[in-house]
């Protein structure tokens, strides 16, 4: 039964899509677990990178506690406090200073039973160091002697201030200092306390040193973890022991390799190496856990990297199980609601529709005597029930329409037999109207010509009445200009003759002149006598008078000349004023003659307006008649193409009610195919 549900095509497109829906849920959960394993794998292992990180810290800070608490023993140790009060007594900044020498040697005597106690104990020396106030070695009690020049070790208090900064700090605060300092061999975890005198004042300081990288070595657990510690590159001046680039190589020009535990890995990535420097960074190479995470002094300062390599295949085939086992109860699951689905599928959908398709069948065969039997309250049992109810009532119809058929078809022919006769005086109404159309049609295009012709008429009219227009405005014009140059003519002609009266005055001033000019040639005449008669005291005064006669016969000949030219001027002001005179009768005949033509040019006017307003006004009624023959023709038109349609629509109606009569016949065959209940 299964096999013949799974070859029901309509199971199959139903189930199809489920399917669909089912694969994209396993998949979507399948996506969702993977997500959420990596995040929990991520989380596994920042919490491991971060545990180192906690781990390394812790034991840093429990190795400076502890060697602050041991360099804190020796603060208030007679022996220590004599020591340092007699290397104060000395010269302290001369670094071979005898009482500084004393100092240094009563320190290992007194405290060498207790040193040696703490090798023996411990296995290793205890790095102990004294310190000057001014930053100076006092001793290093786990040495013999203080340090090494020129492969010869001697014993004096050298500087140590370039780069012990905890010292400086120490002895400058008088508060003990605790944490990770660079020295001439590398990292040093250090504890510094001041030792004072019973007054206060700080004579020097003590530490305990403990080496950082046997601390680290303590960290891993087993072998597959290790560590690479890393300082930065300028800080190599400092630690001079470290100088040896083929035991230190140098990395990138950035970092300087100081230790590593596993040769597994030639040295880590730059990159991973700068992004360590700043905070803690992770990263998986193969199955290795990379933790890189930056190394800071006592004061918070970054100086050097610690990398944690640990091996985490492990966790990854953990991982891995976890991911296949909840994959597989995924697909487990859908598999299983898929089996329930298709069965229920198949119960209570593909079964009754497979008797819904029979039922079907057999309606389509013409028997409507079938009822369905499918007891389901959902939408397929309310779907059998409306099915039984539509063939009840297609029954019922089939039976009305048997009963109504042969009335249709008598009442098609007597239609048939009236749309036939309609037709025939359809088509005698529309010849008639079609006639009358044309002739309107030949009317219409008589009054077009007429209604263009009077257009064209008005048109020149108008172009007639603009010119008249534009010949009066120019008279009119040319009339006010002609009146305005007789009046300027006016004007120069009785300027002229003033013109002419002002030059007889001229003559008669002349006349004057000419007088006291022969008056003055007269007195001049007797001065002269006067002065021939007087002497040699009269002849400066003669040639005055002679002076005086010759100006006077000048002026005499100078109003000649003038009056000369007087008269001349005089002449030709009265020659300017005949020939003004003439042209003022000439500009007055010309105004008479614009006068004349401006009154005719009115009259054209007049007579050319009234022209053009009864050729608009019969331009207007052709234009109107024309209008009207239109409309006229358009109903016309309209009316025949009204009655073409009608006799179209009369002719298809034949052809319809030919056509119902043949469709109740078929009909009558087709509805006595069904076979129903005699009820």
């Amino acid at each position: 039964m299964f096999v013949t549900i799974l070859k029901n095509k309509l199971f199959i497109k139903i189930f199809t899509p489920l399917a669909l829906v089912f694969i994209a849920i396993g998949f979507v959960g399948y996506l969702f677990i993977d997500r959420q394993l990596e995040s929990l794998n991520k989380n596994f292992i920042n919490q491991i990178a971060q545990h180192k990180v906690d781990e390394v810290i812790n034991c840093i800070e429990i190795s400076s506690q502890k060697a602050l608490e041991i360099a804190s023993l020796f603060t208030i140790s007679p022996e220590a406090i004599k020591a340092l009060k007699i290397a104060n007594s000395g010269n302290i900044s001369d670094e071979k200073d005898e009482m500084g020498q004393t100092a240094r040697q009563m320190l290992r005597d007194s405290l060498k039973p207790m040193l040696d106690g703490f090798a023996l104990i411990n296995g290793q020396k205890l790095k102990l160091h004294f310190h000057l106030p001014n930053a100076k070695s006092l001793v290093r009690l786990w040495r013999e002697k203080q340090i090494q020049i020129d492969e010869k070790w001697i014993d004096i208090s050298d500087d140590i201030s370039d780069f012990r900064n905890t010292v400086i700090d120490v002895n400058k605060t008088g508060k003990s200092i605790k944490g990770i300092e660079l020295g001439r061999g590398g990292f040093v975890i250090r504890g510094l306390v001041p030792v004072k005198s019973e007054d206060g004042k700080i004579l020097g300081s003590v530490e305990v040193l403990d080496d950082f990288e046997p601390m680290l070595k303590t960290i891993i657990k087993n072998e597959k973890q290790s560590f690479y510690l890393y300082m930065n590159l300028e800080l190599l001046n400092i630690t001079h022991r470290l100088q040896n680039k083929q035991k230190y190589p140098i990395i990138n020009n950035k970092y300087v390799l100081v230790a590593k535990t596993s040769e597994e890995m030639a040295s880590v990535d730059v990159n991973l190496l700068d992004k360590g420097r700043k905070a803690l960074n992770v990263a998986v190479k193969k199955n290795n856990l990379l933790s890189t995470f930056p190394l800071n002094d006592y004061a918070g300062r970054q100086i050097g990297i610690i990398v944690f390599v640990s091996d985490i295949s492990n966790i990854k085939s953990l991982i891995g199980s976890i991911k296949f086992f909840l994959n597989f109860i995924l697909c487990l699951i859908l598999f299983l609601i898929s089996i329930l689905v298709a069965f229920l599928l198949s119960k209570m959908v593909i079964q009754p529709i497979e008797k819904i398709n029979i039922f079907s069948k057999k309606i389509s065969e013409g028997d409507l005597t079938q009822t369905l039997s499918i007891k389901q309250k959902d939408e397929v049992g309310k779907l059998s029930e409306s099915l039984n109810e539509m063939i009840s009532n297609i029954a019922r119809i089939i039976a009305s329409l048997n009963s109504n058929i042969n009335t249709i078809a008598d009442s098609s022919k007597k239609i048939e037999t009236e749309v036939n006769s309609q037709a025939s005086v359809t088509s005698e109404q529309s010849a008639s109207v079609s006639e009358i159309t044309s002739t309107m049609t030949q009317l219409s295009s008589s009054s077009k010509s007429i209604s263009e012709h009077c257009s064209l008429v008005a048109q020149i009219a108008e172009n007639a009445l603009t010119k008249s227009e534009e010949g009066a405005a120019s008279v009119e014009t040319i009339s006010k200009l002609m009146g305005e140059i007789n009046q300027d003519n006016k004007n120069n002609i009785e300027m002229i003759v003033g013109l002419g009266k002002q030059s007889k005055e001229i003559g008669k001033i002349m006349e004057i002149i000419t007088g006291i000019a022969n008056q003055t040639k007269l007195i001049a005449f007797n001065a002269a006598l006067e002065a021939s008669s007087s002497g040699e005291a009269g002849k400066r005064f003669s040639v005055v008078a002679g002076e005086i006669r010759r100006l006077a016969n000048n002026v005499t000949e100078s109003t000649i000349d003038i009056k000369t030219k007087i008269v001349e001027i005089q002449n030709a002001i009265e020659q300017i004023i005949v020939g003004s005179e003439n042209n003022s009768l000439k500009i007055q005949n010309a105004l008479d003659h614009s006068f004349t033509t401006k009154k005719k040019l009115t009259y054209i006017l007049e007579e050319v307006r009234s022209t053009t307003n009864s050729t608009k006004e019969i331009l207007l009624s052709a234009q109107q008649q024309d209008i009207g023959i239109e409309q006229v023709l358009l109903g016309l038109m309209e009316i025949d193409e009204g009655s073409r349609q009608n006799v179209s629509s009369i002719n298809h109606l034949s052809l319809i009610s030919k056509k119902f009569t043949e469709l109740s016949t078929g009909l009558k065959l087709l509805i006595d195919m069904f076979k129903v209940n005699s009820h």
